[in-house]
């Protein structure tokens, strides 16, 4: 039998194919991973922190009162109304009224006022006021509300003739009064919201006099006469 020999130089070059075909072999293909995307977070509405009411205190005087309401002006000029002997179990402490209700009395109240505006009292208290005259402070809040209905016959009423009107006009009567100035004619927006705003904590009578609210702009001159506290002079 014939020996087949195969050359040395052609096994080496059979190799290099083959190791060459190998190396030359396509890698495998991978899937990339799919990328990660961080959903935002769910956002939710903060909830409102503002109070549902806040404290407040202020000084006022009683205007009016009856069996279930009490009216106090405060220094800032606004009119509360306050409920008293109600059926909710709202009442406000009043132990503090030494004398109870009673009118041109000073107050302190203590309450909350809620997010509408509306106030509710819890406590009110005796307060002092500059004016220790309870006949000069009755006759002013009376003055005060003939301002409110603008009603010429309530006021003309509280007035001591002769009187004087816009500094120059001295009208002698009642009737005087009435014929120049019918209707609402005296009570002008100025005036009107002059008398509104009086601070009866502050009002005091100064030698025989008082002013509502004060001797600048519109005001009303009250004087200690033989009758009494009245008007004497209105200028609108």
């Amino acid at each position: 039998m014939k020996k087949i020999i195969i050359p040395a130089a052609a096994v080496l070059a059979a190799a290099a194919v083959l190791f060459s075909a190998c190396g030359n072999k396509p890698a495998p293909e991978t899937s990339a991973a799919p990328a990660q995307t961080s959903a935002a977070p769910e956002t939710t509405e903060t909830e409102s922190t503002e109070p549902e009411s806040t404290a407040e205190e202020f000084r006022g005087v009683i205007v009016d009162g009856t069996m279930h309401t009490i009216l106090v002006q405060t220094e800032e000029g606004e009119l509360l109304e306050i409920h008293h002997q109600t059926d909710d179990g709202t009442d406000p402490d009043m132990t503090g009224l030494k004398e109870g209700i009673l009118i041109g009395k000073g107050v302190l109240v203590t309450g909350q006022r809620g997010k509408d505006g509306e106030f509710t009292a819890e406590k009110l208290e005796d307060a002092g006021t500059a004016c220790e005259d309870p006949d000069a402070m009755e006759a002013a809040i009376g003055v005060f509300f003939s301002f409110r209905a603008k009603n010429l016959e309530s006021l003309a009423d509280r007035i001591s003739y002769p009187v004087t009107v816009e500094k120059d006009v001295e009208l002698t009567s009642e009737d005087e009064l009435k014929e120049r100035y019918p209707g609402e004619k005296l009570f002008t927006e100025e005036l009107s919201r002059a008398v509104a705003g009086t601070d009866f904590t502050k009002l005091s009578p100064e030698a025989g006099t008082m002013v509502l609210p004060g001797t600048e702009g519109s005001h009303i001159v009250m004087s200690l006469t033989d009758d009494g506290w009245a008007v004497t002079e209105i200028v609108p």
